[in-house]
C-alpha cells in the first residue's frame, strides 16, 4: 500500500492553532489570553512570562513557560508547532532618564532577533502580531495617523520602530506580520 504524501495528510487534518503569547502576564497579555481561549476553544496557547507569580488561573488550553526571551535556552522550550505569535513582551523604561540607556535596545530587540532565528523551524507559522508603540512617532500636538512621521524621540521608540522593521523579513518566508501602535 502506498502512503499518502505528508502534505496531503496535513491538509486533510483539521487546523489547530498553536498560539505563542509573549509578555502574557503584562497589561495586554492578561487580557488577550482569556479572549483567545474563549474565541478559539480548540487552540493550544503557549504563554511566556518572566513573572514568577500568576495573575490569573491558566485554562486547560494554556501552557506557561517562564523565562527571559533574551535567553537562547528559553526558545528551545517552545514547540515547533507554533502557528501564530502575539509578541507583547517589552521592557518599558518608565523613568525618563532610562529611555536613553543602551539596554533598552538589547531588552527589546534581542527577543525579536531570537524569535526570527528560532521560528525558522516553525513550519506552520502563519502570522506574527507585534505590540509596537506610539513612541515610534515624532512628538506632536496633532492627532496621529498611520502615515504620521515616524521619528522616535528616544531609544525606546527607536527600538520599537526597529522591531517593526526587523519583523518585515518574515514576509520573505511567507509569514504575515502586523505591528500595533
Amino acid at each position: 500500500m502506498k502512503s499518502k504524501p505528508i502534505a496531503t495528510m496535513e491538509s486533510s487534518a483539521p487546523f489547530r492553532p498553536v498560539i505563542l503569547v509573549t509578555g502574557a502576564q503584562g497589561l495586554l497579555g492578561t487580557r488577550l489570553v482569556p479572549i483567545l481561549a474563549r474565541s478559539l476553544p480548540g487552540a493550544e496557547i503557549i504563554v511566556v512570562t518572566r513573572n514568577e507569580k500568576q495573575r490569573r488561573a491558566d485554562s486547560s488550553q494554556t501552557t506557561t513557560i517562564r523565562g527571559d526571551l533574551r535567553d537562547e535556552n528559553l526558545w528551545a522550550e517552545i514547540p515547533v508547532t507554533i502557528t501564530h505569535v502575539f509578541h507583547l513582551a517589552s521592557v518599558i523604561p518608565w523613568k525618563a532618564e532610562d529611555r536613553y540607556k543602551a539596554s533598552v535596545d538589547t531588552d527589546n530587540l534581542l527577543p525579536i532577533a531570537n524569535l526570527i532565528e528560532h521560528s525558522r523551524t516553525w513550519l506552520n507559522l502563519k502570522q506574527i502580531v507585534y505590540s509596537s508603540s506610539v513612541s515610534v512617532y515624532a512628538p506632536t500636538e496633532r492627532f496621529l495617523h498611520e502615515d504620521s512621521p515616524r521619528r522616535p524621540a528616544n531609544l525606546y521608540g527607536a527600538s520599537k520602530l526597529a522591531g517593526e522593521e526587523l519583523l518585515l523579513c518574515m514576509e520573505a518566508r511567507g509569514v504575515r506580520t502586523v505591528s500595533l501602535r
